[in-house]
């Protein structure tokens, strides 16, 4: 009708895949597992898990705190947490970014 609004949000797109399917080891070119069998293989993924949590809370506290100055995000969970593998070899640097604010709301 007359008094109808429409609002449209323009955002930028990210790369990487959601953070629910590399947990599932689905996602990354390559596996976690890279064939290390016994201790050394387990170690490995164990600091590659606490080495990825530590980049994920670097990278997302700090926009999640400016972010809670104008709205609360409401969804934030694995599937709307993106990875994107931004190295190589036996040091991957990941980039975290957090999508999907359909649910935000005014703080």
């Amino acid at each position: 009708g007359p008094n109808a609004w429409r609002v449209r949000l323009a955002m930028s797109r990210l790369p990487g895949r959601p953070l629910f399917d590399v947990l599932e080891g689905r996602a990354m070119g390559r596996s976690l597992d890279d064939g290390r069998a016994g201790a050394a293989g387990a170690r490995r993924r164990r600091d590659f898990a606490c080495q990825s949590a530590r980049e994920l809370l670097l990278q997302l506290c700090p926009a999640m705190e400016l972010l809670s100055a104008q709205a609360y995000h409401r969804d934030a969970h694995a599937r709307n947490i993106l990875v994107d593998d931004r190295g190589s070899g036996a040091s991957p640097r990941l980039a975290f970014g957090l999508v999907d604010f359909g649910l935000a709301v005014d703080s």
